[in-house]
């Protein structure tokens, strides 16, 4: 019986890592390789494996377990494990946190509308998901303004702020309430030049972050660092870039707070 249940367990085991790679690799038939597939890709090849040759598996930890070296090793590496499931948990209800937060609504603000990738002059698939979400803010908030934020890459035919002024004037969105900042090249960059912007202009401090669903807590754990109040409109994600993203998305949160704070 028991047996059988483990063997229930291992089938269940491989069917998942076999769903995470086809996920994980997905995402690279549009040509997005990041960290976060490489990983992902990296995690369902160890868990598949594991479920194939569980036997094997079992029997390597065994043995290491038999030597007072190979204890310690095998302990250090379950707590480091744990720690690592620990973390992901933890960062992803902080994402979550910030997704299902309520941007403000009838007032006064200024709207910043984080770059993307930008295709022979037209927005990519996750840059135009967060220009109609600037443009559904926009339009049901008509005293907000709006700062489009992206330089142009080596790569690029325009930059991403143009890109973004050109789709929501197109939309109906009047020039006047947009202003283009197309110098930034990082979340860092599109944070500290569109505050120049704001205090050149007299606009309203109080912002509103419109970028993809998965990077809302770390745009607005870096504008809370450089002392910009803000709160974040999450824009649409496809299903099938989610857990890429979203896990390429721990790593940048890691290294913002580690390694930058």
């Amino acid at each position: 019986m028991h047996r059988a249940k483990e063997r229930k367990h291992l089938i269940l085991l491989g069917i998942l890592a076999a769903l995470g790679l086809v996920f994980f690799i997905l995402p690279v038939t549009v040509k997005i390789v990041n960290i976060g597939n490489i990983a992902g890709t990296a995690i369902c090849l160890i868990l598949l494996a594991v479920s194939l040759r569980y036997d094997k598996f079992a029997g390597m930890t065994e043995h290491m377990r038999e030597t007072p070296a190979g204890r310690i090793v095998f302990t250090l590496i379950c707590a480091f494990l744990a720690l690592c499931i620990g973390i992901a948990v933890v960062l992803s209800g902080l994402m979550i946190g910030n997704i299902a937060q309520k941007a403000p609504e009838n007032q006064s603000c200024t709207v910043i509308v984080l770059g993307c990738k930008v295709l022979n002059g037209r927005p990519s698939l996750m840059l135009g998901h967060r220009i109609k979400a600037a443009y559904d803010y926009l339009n049901r908030n008509p005293a907000a303004k709006c700062i489009v934020s992206g330089g142009q890459g080596s790569d690029e035919a325009i930059s991403e702020a143009e890109c973004m002024k050109n789709e929501l004037v197109r939309m109906g969105i009047d020039r006047s309430r947009i202003y283009t900042e197309d110098r930034s090249t990082s979340t860092d960059e599109n944070i500290i030049y569109s505050m120049d912007i704001i205090a050149d202009e007299g606009l309203s401090g109080n912002a509103v972050l419109i970028t993809s669903s998965f990077h809302c807590f770390r745009a607005c754990l870096i504008s809370k660092k450089h002392g910009l109040d803000a709160v974040s409109y999450a824009a649409h994600t496809s299903w099938y870039l989610i857990p890429t993203y979203w896990l390429r998305e721990w790593f940048g949160i890691l290294y913002e707070i580690v390694l930058r704070h």
